[in-house]
């Protein structure tokens, strides 16, 4: 999921070229922040790499590219992961510009997490520093790849967190949470039954869900902050839409 114009314009080279290593297809979803919304950021400079280095990338348009052989659904699958790590690192090394399937700040560990992806997961990036200067003991992971969800990798990241929120910019009543929220939860799952591939866990992070809606500021944030801290009275599913 993209925040913006650089990372719409990013990611889709990195999908292409992963989509034709990997014999998937990649869909690439550009998110888009209001311009009157007090979340993300709704104007940007956009710096695209030299022409060069896009096509040593992804190849000289119409140049004939190598044909996977038939296999089953689950076997292209399995390629999937190598192929969009090995295009992300390699992206990153000709453009200059990193990408990962996701980011987190600050790199140590913080009790308290906020979870989110496109512009949600943008504006946690650009609030948290104001959260910690608040006094909130608090981090921020910022997911680019749903698909394939990274959940080893997330689970190591997040978890020796006490409690982790994580944020959708809609809402799915007569759920458990949205999209994101479901994986994160099926992560752990995985993770506390020894699936493998996850890191062994002996516990869980207590886990909350939240609807954003289309606007919502730093303030909505430390709100959510306190939710964290008021344990057993905080709200599990909330939402601000």
């Amino acid at each position: 999921s993209a925040s913006g114009p650089e990372d719409s314009f990013d990611l889709t080279l990195v999908a292409h070229r992963a989509a034709e290593d990997s014999g998937v297809p990649f869909l690439v979803v550009h998110g888009l922040a209001e311009a009157g919304s007090r979340a993300g950021r709704a104007l940007a400079m956009v710096g695209l790499p030299h022409d060069r280095a896009i096509q040593s990338f992804v190849g000289v348009a119409g140049a004939p590219r190598a044909r996977a052989a038939a296999a089953s659904d689950r076997a292209f699958a399995e390629r999937v992961p190598f192929a969009l790590g090995a295009a992300l690192r390699e992206y990153g090394s000709v453009s200059g510009r990193r990408h990962d399937v996701f980011d987190k700040i600050p790199l140590g560990e913080s009790p308290l997490v906020l979870v989110g992806t496109g512009p949600v997961g943008d504006a946690l990036f650009c609030a948290t520093n104001e959260l910690r200067t608040r006094g909130y003991d608090v981090g921020a992971v910022h997911l680019t790849s749903l698909r394939p969800f990274p959940g080893p990798r997330l689970v190591k990241a997040l978890g020796r967190a006490l409690a982790i929120t994580v944020l959708e910019p809609a809402d799915e009543p007569l759920t458990h949470g949205a999209l994101l929220a479901r994986d994160v939860k099926s992560a752990f799952t995985d993770a506390l039954t020894w699936m493998p591939g996850f890191p062994g866990i002996g516990r869980i992070p207590k886990l909350f869900v939240g609807a954003t809606g289309s606007a919502f500021d730093v303030s909505d944030l430390a709100a959510v902050c306190e939710n964290m801290l008021a344990d057993e009275h905080g709200k599990r599913i909330f939402s601000f839409v």
